[in-house]
């Protein structure tokens, strides 16, 4: 039975390789479940082998293993784990296979890649199980070419695992390079990737910490170049390279001794000592910030691992966590630091995919593109100064709640409403405004985006979407994007088309509604803080559009003042009148914008353009496109 769990881990660690990474643990422990409880309640291998993987999960689901398995010496299956559901129907229908073969076959006379083949390629009716789970479960589009991937690399993968031996292995893993290739890299993983590798190269200092914030795809770049390495994607330099993955949380988990740790460390040591033309990454490096001792002595005993030049070293860090090397001087000799930023959000549906697959095999909910990019939509909307790395996580949280929604309302799928229910007390406060507030808002939101539209010097900026739902000092707002790259800042006619949009919502509520809100004058206060840095710091001047001299408001004179303070006045007349002939100018945009304002709440940039038509140079509003 240890040589069949043996094998088992082999085959995850297989899939593991496939890239993909979730649930490998928690797919053994259900495995193992089953044999335990379907076949041999009394084997004592299996019950700690189950909760060894259970007890280090902090996953509700696996948290009811734990319970099930220290409470209940004997189980009937029937009564007990229905409520797994197709997780655990899968690993029934695996149990029962490998079980068979454990009964009628000389397990010593099977190598490891035997044992495989007869349990996850032999069986066709298993087979299509397993392809079912790898398609729902981890979205695998080639689950077909599995058997002829598994043929053709499982050599090298049958080879490095005995190599390892057993007493490293609990701690050190090889990514062989077996992988498919990252469909999902987006331009700055692929930067980082690129600037890794040169500076693996070097003879001193050849050590990276890719420093990033939380699950931004800091660790698939490391896969990434594993499969690189495997395809003759990698630097000549690096055609016979190994990555072995040394994991200091499982070295330093369970250790209660000193010594014990001791001995972990100086085994791993050895064996890495006598590796060539490899790779070391290490993963969860962020335990040695931890203040305890133990963490201590595992900086100590690696640190002339760390300071070798001998070792190629890369390690991903949370950002937070970057203190570890920046705040030693030792570290900071032998460690480069490259930052990484999550993916631009045009690349974020498809950078995003690999977690949505994780949570659908985890929560059992699945999530289509048109729900998807609503939750997109609303994490911008109730996030507006996000940066990519927070918008990145706030999605996958987002994804991640509305799927336990949606499981908690018995659904398979989730529904707007579930995306709606996380921001519910935005929603609540916006039901509570009378309807002349509403349509107030609707009207200021609408005019602040039509007066955008129309101003053609506001080069690299663009709007993503518009909401009229209240949040903090806001009544609503237009979300902007900048691409500093297309600005054309030097102009006089930018800063005036600036202050146009600025003004533009005030001017839709005196056109519109007649009267004028408090929002609308904070966006007059926000207009005359431009118009004042044009005249005092910019100095532009409206005949050539170029920059002449900066002022100083602090040496300026009483009567120096009052010019500015004329000008400026000036400027923000102009800039209104331009706001106002361009509403006027497009008054049925301005009452469509509004009214699909007034029955969505939030509409994208693209959603609005679905809803209009241009005729002979005025918008018509459309419904149901």
């Amino acid at each position: 039975m240890v040589k069949v769990a043996s094998y088992l881990n082999e085959f995850l660690s297989f899939l593991e390789s496939k890239e993909m990474f979730f649930g490998r643990d928690y797919l053994t422990s259900y495995v193992l479940l089953t044999m335990y409880l379907e076949y041999d309640t009394s084997n004592n291998f299996l019950r700690n082998a189950i909760l060894k993987r259970t007890a280090k999960s902090n996953k509700d689901i696996n948290s009811d293993v734990f319970e099930l398995i220290t409470n209940c010496k004997e189980v009937k299956f029937s009564t007990k784990i229905e409520k797994f559901g197709y997780d655990i129907k899968f690993s029934t229908e695996l149990s029962k296979v490998i079980f068979n073969i454990f009964n009628n076959e000389n397990l010593e006379s099977l190598s490891c890649k035997e044992f495989i083949k007869k349990v996850f390629f032999d069986d066709e009716n298993l087979f299509k199980i397993i392809s079912e789970f790898l398609v729902n479960g981890y979205g695998v589009s080639n689950v077909g070419e599995l058997k002829v991937a598994f043929e053709n690399s499982y050599g090298n993968i049958e080879k490095e695992y005995l190599e390892i031996s057993n007493e490293v292995k609990p701690y050190i893993s090889t990514i062989n390079g077996n992988l498919e290739e990252n469909k999902y890299q987006c331009k700055s993983s692929s930067a980082v990737k690129s600037f890794c590798w040169v500076e693996l190269l070097k003879k001193k200092k050849n050590k990276i910490a890719i420093v990033g914030s939380n699950a931004i795809g800091k660790k698939p770049i490391i896969y990434d170049m594993a499969y690189d390495i495997a395809h003759g994607n990698a630097p000549t330099e690096f055609n016979n390279y190994t990555i072995i993955k040394v994991d200091l949380l499982r070295i330093i988990s369970g250790t209660a001794d000193e010594k014990v740790l001791e001995n972990r460390v100086k085994k791993v040591k050895e064996f890495l000592e006598n590796k060539e033309n490899t790779i070391i990454f290490i993963d969860n490096f962020y335990i040695l910030g931890y203040e305890d001792s133990f963490s201590e002595i595992l900086y100590y005993l690696f640190l002339p691992i760390f300071l070798s030049s001998k070792f190629k070293i890369i390690t991903t860090l949370p950002t937070e966590s970057i203190v570890i090397i920046k705040d030693d001087s030792k570290m900071t000799k032998a460690f480069t630091c490259v930052s990484m930023f999550g993916p631009p959000k045009e690349d974020l549906q498809a950078a995003i995919k690999p977690t949505i697959y994780s949570l659908t095999f985890y929560h059992g909910v699945i999530i289509s593109n048109s729900i998807f990019k609503m939750a997109v939509m609303f994490a911008q909307t109730f996030g507006a100064s996000l940066d990519s790395d927070k918008l990145f996580n706030s999605i996958k949280d987002l994804i991640d709640f509305s799927m336990v929604h949606a499981r908690q309302k018995e659904r398979t799928y989730v529904k707007e409403e579930d995306i709606r229910f996380m921001y519910h007390t935005l929603f609540e406060a916006y039901e509570k405004l009378s309807d002349v507030n509403k349509t107030m808002t609707a009207i200021h939101e609408a005019g602040h985006y039509v007066v955008k539209r129309f101003c053609g010097e506001l080069k690299g900026i663009s709007v993503s979407l518009v909401t009229i739902i209240p949040q903090g000092n806001f009544g609503g707002f237009n979300l902007l994007d900048f691409d500093e790259e297309k600005f054309e800042t030097d102009s006089y006619e930018f800063y005036l088309q600036n202050i146009a949009v600025a003004l533009g919502g005030r001017a839709a509520e005196e056109i519109f509604a007649k009267q004028i809100s408090s929002g609308a004058s904070a966006d007059l206060q926000y207009a005359t803080e431009i118009a004042y840095n044009l005249i005092s710091n910019l100095s532009l001047n409206k005949k050539n559009g170029k920059q002449e001299v900066k002022a100083n408001e602090n040496l300026m004179s009483e009567a120096s003042l009052n010019r500015v303070d004329r000008k400026a006045n000036k400027i923000i007349k102009e800039a209104y009148k331009i706001s106002k002939s361009i509403l006027i100018n497009h008054q049925d945009y301005v009452i469509g914008l509004a009214n699909l304002l007034l029955e969505k709440q939030v509409v994208t940039h693209a959603e609005i353009h679905k809803h209009e038509m241009k005729v002979g140079g005025h918008f018509i509003w459309v419904k149901n496109p």
